[in-house]
């Protein structure tokens, strides 16, 4: 029971991953500093969907 509750408590690495890796592809896809600096810039988005895969 213990380790089941445990379980359901652990975040969802793979969703959080995931977003981590979008966050990635986009500062990699960025070809000018000002295109780094908006995805930087908008990692708010990013930070919010890691906290909704979270629960």
């Amino acid at each position: 029971e213990a380790r089941r509750r445990a379980r359901a408590a652990e975040p969802d690495r793979v969703a959080i991953r995931a977003v981590l890796l979008d966050f990635g592809r986009a500062v990699a896809a960025a070809e000018q500093k000002a295109d780094v600096v908006d995805v930087i810039g908008g990692v708010d988005k990013y930070v919010d969907r890691v906290v909704k895969s979270v629960g």
